[in-house]
């Protein structure tokens, strides 16, 4: 452990992340930057609910995650309350965050990071009092999601969303949804997908608010109209080529959305997680139900600081 008085770097690990590799990638970044006078503490992030005190992070240089956007979005919630800066190294699926700020694996990239201390501050949001960082949605894609934190017993990669992809494909997820930005409607008792972004990264390539931006302090809402599997596939398609601009699609920008499905509860995604409905528990908890509609998300500005890779 480092000196009370020490400025730690705080290393965030999930231990499932790259089966494992997270964690062995974090005790040797440890171990390097203390060679190097940067003292550090690793954390395994099932501690974070309530085992960590908020003057830990407080007290820190950075808060460096070993994961991927779960993790981030798991760490995120404390660090928004903390002076300290956060900071990716990418574990993940698809780790969004990281591309966003062109953070990688090399512990010399990190190293430079934490000498130069350039900072960045950006939104983040909540999602019935939930935070998020990235985007949250509510459509087939957010029940895919769902599917998946259903089933899953160790570490997610693009595989582990086949067979639940296929099963949405058979039967999509695309209740009537109303949506409203700042009091203004983007979509009354239509099925389709509503997404809310905050970045504009988004899993698989795909970018339906490709002028979302973390720093103007509101949220990017789009409404994706279909009623059904072909039309899911349609704009699929559209978004992995850079057309969901055209046709039907809506959107709108404001500070709060509100969610609502009609006839029945839809599942809602955040930053690519399926969380408890009850905020109480664990994310990584099973078996429990998982948030729902309605929902209002809320954009939280200038909330969160990001340490910065250095330039050049």
């Amino acid at each position: 452990m480092t000196k009370p008085d020490a400025q730690p770097v705080l290393l965030v690990v999930n231990p499932r992340s790259g089966r494992g590799q997270a964690a062995r990638a974090a005790e040797a970044c440890a171990r390097s930057l203390d060679r190097q006078g940067l003292p550090t503490d690793v954390i395994d992030l099932t501690t974070l609910n309530g085992r960590v005190a908020r003057g830990d992070f407080d007290r820190a240089r950075a808060l460096v995650v070993f994961g991927g956007d779960g993790t981030v979005h798991s760490a995120s919630a404390l660090a928004t309350q903390a002076r300290a800066p956060i900071y990716q190294v990418p574990f993940g699926t698809e780790n969004l965050f990281a591309r966003a700020f062109g953070m990688n694996r090399s512990f010399t990239r990190l190293r430079d990071a934490l000498r130069s201390g350039r900072t960045t501050t950006v939104d983040s949001a909540t999602c019935a009092g939930r935070p998020f960082l990235l985007m949250c949605s509510v459509g087939p894609d957010a029940s895919i999601v769902h599917r998946v934190a259903a089933k899953r017993n160790g570490t997610v990669s693009h595989l582990s969303y086949a067979a639940p992809i296929l099963r949405e494909a058979l039967a999509p997820a695309l209740p009537p949804l109303t949506v409203t930005v700042d009091g203004r409607s983007l979509a009354s008792a239509e099925p389709g997908f509503v997404f809310v972004a905050n970045f504009h990264e988004y899993a698989m390539g795909l970018d339906p608010a490709r002028h979302a931006d973390p720093t103007d302090g509101v949220l990017d809402a789009v409404f994706l109209p279909t009623r059904s599997t072909l039309g899911t596939l349609a704009w699929s398609a559209r978004l992995a080529i850079g057309m969901a601009n055209n046709g039907s699609s809506r959107r709108l920008r404001g500070r709060s959305i509100e969610i609502v499905s009609d006839g029945r509860p839809a599942p809602v995604q955040l930053d690519g997680e399926a969380p408890p409905a009850d905020p109480r528990a664990d994310m990584g908890s099973t078996g429990s139900p998982r948030l729902t509609t309605p929902v209002r998300v809320e954009v939280r500005p200038a909330s969160l600081r990001v340490l910065l890779p250095r330039a050049g």
